[in-house]
């Protein structure tokens, strides 16, 4: 009889063959008290996703409310600049006005300046900075209610594109009376001013003359010449003659009697600085 395996039929009665089973998936308890469903393995991989997403929305909040807060700090900034310019602009309007005014011509600037009977004394003209440019100097008269005159020092620079500049000026200085001092004699060379100034008394004369320069941005007293004569009938007509040097502190004095040879002394002195706007036409400013 052939085998049941060869020919593949089952025998009448025989039991049928079962299949072999799969073995059952234990699945834990959800904290519901269901089964975990079929697809949460991918849940946390989504949900670590979403907090990166929320972490980077958060730091973008973040930069764009620094960035307005930076902006805002900035236009407050600006705004209290602004403020504080505009102050200081209306500060310093008034001396910047007064600090540039220019003149057309020398007869614009008299014009402006002298009022009723007050005059130019004397005036010299020359380069006084250097830049070839024809610069100038003067000596106003002023007339005053009670009667009085006063001398005054003007000093203009010719501007490059035309007109001229009030530099310097002395001090405003009354004249004193009887006509023992005066000034007489004004001239720009070298670079520099010189102003005679004449002092006299019965028996006595002196003449001084005072050297003015633009030395290191300032109008500088840099040297002096004082003669000083006694006609004293004791005296033999002595006089004696002294220049000095305000800015290498040399000293030399000549003096002399009547038609005797003169005697020279050399010396160093060490001087304090005196300027222009401070010049008050006596003999003995910078020596005394």
């Amino acid at each position: 009889m052939p085998s049941l395996v060869a020919s593949g039929r089952r025998t009448p009665g025989a039991p049928t063959p079962q299949s072999p089973r799969r073995p059952a998936v234990i699945r834990p308890p959800t904290p519901h008290g269901g089964v975990i469903p079929r697809g949460s393995a991918f849940r946390a991989p989504l949900r670590s996703y979403a907090e990166s997403s929320g972490i980077i929305l958060v730091r973008l909040l973040l930069n764009d409310y620094e960035k307005l807060l930076l902006t805002m700090s900035i236009r407050n900034t600006m705004r209290n600049l602004c403020l504080v310019l505009s102050a200081l602009v209306i500060l310093w309007c008034p001396f910047i006005t007064t600090a540039q005014v220019d003149f057309a011509s020398i007869d614009v600037f008299l014009k402006s300046t002298l009022k009723g009977e007050d005059r130019l004394y004397l005036e010299a003209r020359g380069d006084l900075n250097g830049d070839g440019l024809e610069d100038w100097a003067g000596v106003l008269e002023r007339k005053k209610s009670d009667s009085s005159s006063t001398t005054h020092l003007y000093v203009l620079l010719r501007l490059p594109q035309g007109g001229y500049r009030v530099a310097e000026k002395s001090k405003e200085q009354k004249i004193a009376g009887m006509g023992c001092c005066w000034v007489e004699a004004l001239e720009i060379r070298r670079s520099s001013i010189y102003i005679q100034n004449n002092a006299k008394t019965h028996i006595t004369m002196e003449a001084a003359f005072h050297q003015f320069k633009l030395y290191q941005g300032e109008w500088r007293l840099i040297g002096v010449r004082d003669y000083y004569l006694d006609h004293d009938p004791g005296s033999e007509d002595a006089s004696v003659e002294t220049n000095m040097n305000l800015l290498t502190g040399s000293v030399i004095e000549k003096r002399q009697k009547g038609e005797n040879n003169p005697t020279i002394r050399r010396r160093n002195k060490k001087f304090a600085s005196y300027f222009l706007k401070d010049f008050n036409f006596s003999t003995g400013f910078g020596i005394e």
